[in-house]
């Protein structure tokens, strides 16, 4: 069967700069990652590790994409529809694969990249999302349909095709990006 492991080191999270505290002490906290906020240090190794990063193109995706490779990744596969930004496109680790990740093909080409060059497929990060911002009555068909397709049949078509590898190996992590509208709904996003 698979298993789930835990990284070896435990993970490091940002904090804030100054002489901050938690018993109360120094200056406020500014928010995680924001300004008056050191960069996050990440204490793990992924050597040798293959990962697949959905919605790689910015925020979020293109954070991770950048964390995995710091972290030593041995393959990174960035499926986005958008162009991946320039170092990450340039990587030599970096292999992209262009299209919707709510087609089946996306996900094929995806897992065809990463096994043609490790064999293996360690990592796999659902982090594709689309949102329509309008109240849910006034979604057409086609957005519904478009925020379904990014946010709930990608997370599907990813694992049906990677699942399958990480199972054959024995291991691997599969990792899905959520919003606090999984909490909360928000009025003008009823399909989100």
């Amino acid at each position: 069967g698979m298993t789930i492991k835990r990284p070896d080191a435990p993970l490091r999270w940002g904090r804030p700069t100054g002489t901050h505290t938690d018993d109360g002490g120094g200056p406020p906290r500014k928010g995680a990652g924001g300004e008056g906020t050191e960069p996050i240090p990440m204490t793990i190794s992924l050597e040798g590790k293959t990962a697949l990063v959905t919605g790689a193109a910015s925020g979020i995706g293109a954070a991770l994409c950048r964390a995995f490779l710091d972290c030593g990744a041995a393959c990174l596969v960035a499926i986005d529809r958008d162009p991946l930004p320039d170092d990450l496109a340039d990587h030599p680790r970096v292999v992209s694969v262009r299209g919707d990740v709510a087609d089946e093909d996306t996900h094929e080409r995806a897992v065809a990249a990463a096994t043609a060059r490790t064999d293996r497929i360690d990592i796999l990060v659902n982090n594709a999302g689309v949102s329509v911002v309008k109240a849910l009555h006034e979604h057409t068909p086609d957005e519904w349909d478009a925020v379904m397709g990014a946010n709930l049949r990608a997370v599907f078509l990813a694992a049906r095709h990677v699942l399958p590898v990480m199972i054959a190996q024995g291991d691997g992590v599969v990792l899905n990006t959520g919003s606090i509208s999984g909490e909360a709904g928000i009025p003008t996003q009823g399909a989100y």
